[in-house]
């Protein structure tokens, strides 16, 4: 999590507490207008109606970058017996992608919005963050027979070039096929190249120096547990993909490595991400996801 995304998000909360919020621009604003002279005690809103709130709270514009805010609705979760509309908050920089800032609630009777952080309800972040760190040193060695023993032996990880998780065209591979992959020339179908459309058809080693390591993660500067730093036109679905379950138990967790750029004459087009993602299993964590991000055309 960025420090100055949490900054900006505690300035915004302090103007809001500390005197009314200036009028929003654009049909979002009519939308929050309308749900507040609508809404009554106890009646249930729409999610656009929370998102429309949690405008009205936060604002349109952050004041100190001049990036637009975007709320997106994610889903529908339980907190001590009360459900929230969920929402990931980012900023749409230079209209071209999304930034992710923190997540939101708002509750389904509109009475209540605070920030979530997912891992403050999770006391196992601080393992799963360790888990993920500890799979990527052998991931940058390429011990790929370490890497195999975190593969859970039930459902393989499964492998994703371009953000978009989807089952039924993206590869999974056994722990024993990870650990043979220096020696593996099998040609493997991984999908179609951003922009040509042309077959991925790469052995598993090529495919993981184009599509996992194609940076040193290990160093990478922006790590978020269950969130995503940064979004391209790609659409990013690993929270639905993979659902998060409500203790560590359950549902699936994800720890993301994020690179915003390299190169400063691209304007951060050269950014990249790669999530780890996995689930519990007899008490430990096992690797299930390798999502790879990146700006595409």
């Amino acid at each position: 999590m960025k420090k100055m995304a949490f900054v900006c998000i505690a300035a915004m909360l302090f103007l809001t507490a500390c005197g009314p919020a200036p009028a929003s621009s654009g049909s979002s604003s009519a939308a929050g207008n309308s749900s507040s002279q609508s809404q009554e005690v106890g009646a249930a809103i729409t999610p656009d109606q929370g998102a429309a709130l949690l405008e009205e709270k936060l604002g349109s514009v952050d004041s100190s970058t001049g990036n637009q805010m975007s709320y997106g609705y994610e889903d529908t979760i339980t907190l001590d017996g009360t459900e929230y509309y969920r929402y990931r908050v980012s900023w749409l920089v230079d209209n071209d992608h999304l930034s992710y800032l923190t997540d939101y609630l708002v509750s389904t009777d509109g009475k209540e919005i605070k920030e979530y952080v997912p891992e403050e309800s999770n006391p196992s972040s601080a393992d799963l963050r360790s888990a993920a760190d500890a799979l990527l040193e052998s991931m940058k060695t390429r011990d790929f027979a370490s890497v195999a023993a975190w593969v859970d032996p039930e459902q393989g990880v499964t492998f994703t070039p371009y953000s978009y998780v989807n089952f039924d065209h993206d590869l999974t591979l056994t722990a024993d096929e990870i650990a043979g992959i220096a020696t593996d020339t099998t040609i493997r179908h991984w999908g179609v190249y951003d922009g040509s459309g042309e077959p991925i058809d790469l052995t598993t080693a090529d495919y993981w120096d184009k599509f996992v390591w194609n940076a040193d993660y290990t160093a990478a500067p922006d790590v978020t547990i269950c969130g995503v730093a940064q979004q391209g036109n790609i659409p990013e679905n690993v929270d639905t993909a993979y659902p998060q379950g409500t203790d560590a138990a359950s549902g699936y967790s994800y720890v993301e490595y994020h690179y915003s750029g390299f190169d400063a004459q691209y304007g951060g087009m050269d950014w990249c991400s790669l999530k780890v993602v996995f689930r519990q299993s007899d008490g430990a964590w096992k690797l299930v996801g390798i999502i790879h991000s990146q700006a595409t055309i």
